[in-house]
């Protein structure tokens, strides 16, 4: 999935993505309705799997973790956050 968006963007997609499937989840742990529930878990691995295919090096694709630094950890090249790919640019 090739999206032309700067990586803190997608972060931020990622973020919530993610907090919206935990409010979800919680809505219906409140209301104790187990469809909601089911609803909320779906969408929690939805947002992970999201994180996983979204959050990549543009160097070198590998995943960047759920803490990256400067640099990727697997190629070692310094990752700019706010850098929107341009074509050609990754794998």
């Amino acid at each position: 999935m090739k999206l032309k968006m700067s990586l803190r963007k997608k972060q931020r997609l990622i973020m919530l993505l993610e907090m919206a499937a935990v409010i979800l989840f919680l809505v219906g742990v409140l209301k104790a309705n187990r469809r909601i529930e089911m609803y909320g878990v779906l969408a929690i691995l939805a947002a992970f799997t999201v994180d996983f295919k979204l959050w990549r090096c543009p160097h070198c694709t590998g995943y960047l973790g759920r803490r990256p630094g400067k640099c990727c950890r697997f190629c070692g090249k310094e990752v700019d956050y706010d850098a929107v790919p341009q074509d050609g640019d990754g794998k």
